[in-house]
């Protein structure tokens, strides 16, 4: 069904420390792949190493220095040019909603960079607290995509339940479009 698909978001990026380093995990058979088949490739960046999600990774890179900043951008760069991707998917959460400045000037900056490249950013969205930290006044301009997480509203902390069921989901669609450019947005099931 490869030709069936627009998009395909492998995990291959994850922001490892504050430092700006990240660790790649790429499949070098997957460009090929998408150019024979016709879809964009936009690998996923996220702050989890393994199973645990790093926020300070995230944080410590938006508050650090602009050289830090800059070094982290550029390799992103670099590694998405050498997989002839499309662009990026940024899925950073559990981040302290009090770096929500600084995280928005790092993420425009981003933007700037892979627009200058490009390349495409979505950022991801995830329901819940983990919003809180995104700076939905600032941030359409140059963010090309946002994906809403709709689903995990059981967590493994819960007892179980559905992974979204319908009241859930269609009230954290309706909060998350209320205002918002439809065409701006993807919605992940």
């Amino acid at each position: 069904h490869g030709t069936q698909l627009t998009h395909v978001c492998p995990e291959w990026f994850s922001l490892v420390d504050g430092l700006g380093n990240l660790q790649v995990d790429a499949d070098i058979r997957l460009p090929k792949l998408a150019a024979s088949k016709g879809f964009a490739l936009m690998p996923l960046l996220s702050n989890l190493v393994g199973d645990v999600w790093q926020p300070e990774a995230v944080e410590n890179l938006a508050h650090g220095p602009p050289d830090r900043r800059d070094r982290f951008i550029n390799r992103l760069v670099t590694e998405l040019h050498a997989a002839k991707a499309a662009g990026v998917v940024i899925d950073w959460e559990q981040v302290d909603p009090a770096y929500e400045a600084e995280i928005t000037k790092l993420l425009n900056q981003v933007a700037g960079a892979l627009h200058n490249a490009g390349l495409q950013l979505w950022l991801c969205v995830p329901p819940g607290q983990d919003l809180d930290y995104i700076d939905f006044d600032n941030l359409p301009e140059t963010i090309d995509r946002f994906v809403a997480l709709l689903f995990d509203e059981t967590s493994d902390t819960d007892p179980p339940g559905p992974l979204a069921s319908r009241e859930w989901f269609e009230s954290w669609l309706k909060a998350l479009l209320k205002d918002a450019d439809t065409q701006q947005w993807v919605i992940a099931l």
